[in-house]
């Protein structure tokens, strides 16, 4: 059956429609707009009263009237107007899509909702464009249990205008709480629309959605359209803490290249490398604390230059790791800068997937002379430990000032 044919029905079913707007859909208009339209069509939106002074035969200056009608204080007493200046636009420009969204929520303040579904229908069939009607048939698909069709709306609306994204997206966010918005949200995040990585940094974020919002992005992936580190980096970074490491690691081996997975630990050479957390090192640079990849010293590479001031204890940055239950070496290597009497840096690692807890392996780095001096010690993994957590750190005695230094090769060896 044709959408032509499909909208006549739709349309003799309801009983106030004007012959003029089932006519229109026959056929487009092939006349364009006259001078006088023009400045309705100008002053429409801006001064709805105005443009229909200056062009009373203006379709979307009476349908812009009608709308301010709607939305005033005491727009529930002024339904009969709205709908006469909306019958009116669809008189003299069948095509005026606001005036059939119009006679919609006319509908609806009447409480008509098959009818106001009628008209809805008939606005998005001139226009997919208009926000409202895609408003309206987001919100009607999420109450009825229609995913697709709310999603194929969502994705209109943020398509359209960055303006919606503050309102929309938390919204769209807390439709993955329910399994049936998955697959729709992958198919249209899989055509890489303009709203697709602010909309999975926001989601990724909520806890209560992880489960779902997981599944969302191993859908991306088998679609071809694999998640990229800005787009995956809130999620893990929301569930670096509290997720199983077991399956955290097996999730995010599957979003990484492959050869990441196969390392015991990640970035030994301090490059910096294009990933999500946690299993790559993050840094934690603030006031005070300089942490970041730099050109090394003596122009080989690059390498972690770190420094502070003040601070009692400082955690430079972090990595989570993976290791099985056994014997391992840890190796690095360090050139000072600069170091005040009583502070000290270290590179350490613990058991768990955050700072608590005690040291496995805890090794300082030299604080006094010149060039590059490696440290390097073993330390074993007991059955009860799944996941570890690296980091590079520094002490100081109170009142004591900071030091300066660079890190580098920092590296596990099974043995």
């Amino acid at each position: 059956m044709s959408k032509r044919i499909k909208t006549r029905r739709r349309l003799r079913a309801v009983a106030v429609a004007p012959r003029t707007v089932v006519t229109s859909l026959c056929a487009l208009l092939a006349a364009g707009l006259s001078l006088q339209n023009a400045a309705g069509f100008v002053l429409a939106e801006r001064a709805p009263a105005l443009a229909v002074g200056l062009s009373p035969a203006s379709g979307l200056a009476n349908a812009a009237q009608a709308m301010s009608l709607l939305l005033s204080p005491n727009g529930a007493t002024l339904l009969a107007q709205a709908e006469q200046l909306s019958r009116k636009a669809l008189i003299h420009e069948p095509l005026t899509s606001v005036a059939a969204r119009n006679l919609g929520f006319v509908a609806i303040g009447r409480q008509q909702e098959l009818v106001a579904r009628d008209w809805m229908m008939l606005g998005n069939a001139m226009s997919r464009r208009d926000m409202l009607v895609q408003a309206w048939l987001y919100t009607q698909g999420t109450a009825n249990g229609r995913a697709v069709e709310a999603i194929e709306a969502a994705d209109l609306i943020l398509r359209q205008s960055s303006d919606s994204w503050e309102a929309m997206m938390p919204v769209l966010a807390g439709n993955l709480q329910s399994p049936a918005y998955v697959q729709p949200l992958a198919d249209a995040l899989a055509r890489r629309p303009v709203w697709r990585g602010p909309f999975l940094s926001k989601a990724g974020s909520n806890l209560q959605n992880s489960k779902n919002f997981w599944q969302l992005l191993a859908k991306l992936k088998q679609a071809g359209a694999t998640p990229t580190t800005a787009e995956t980096a809130t999620y893990f970074g929301s569930q670096a803490d509290i997720a199983d490491p077991l399956i955290l690691w097996s999730q995010w081996t599957a979003m990484v290249p492959t050869s990441l997975g196969k390392l015991l630990i990640r970035d030994s050479a301090m490059d910096g490398i294009d990933a999500p957390p946690p299993f790559i090192w993050r840094l934690n640079p603030a006031e005070g604390i300089i942490s970041e990849f730099s050109a090394s010293p003596d122009g080989v590479g690059s390498a972690l230059y770190l420094s502070y001031e003040d601070k009692k204890i400082v955690n430079f940055g972090q990595q989570k790791l993976v290791l099985r239950p056994g014997t391992y070496r840890l190796a690095a290597k360090s050139l000072l800068e600069s170091a005040e009497e009583g502070s000290q840096a270290f590179v350490a690692i613990k058991c768990g997937l955050n700072s608590a807890g005690g040291h496995i392996l805890k090794l300082p780095f030299s604080m006094v002379g010149e060039g590059w001096t490696s440290v390097r010690g073993e330390f074993s993994i007991p059955v009860d430990c799944p996941a570890q957590y690296i980091w590079i750190g520094a002490e100081s005695n109170l009142g004591a000032g900071g030091s300066s230094l660079w890190v580098d090769n920092v590296a596990i060896t099974a043995l």
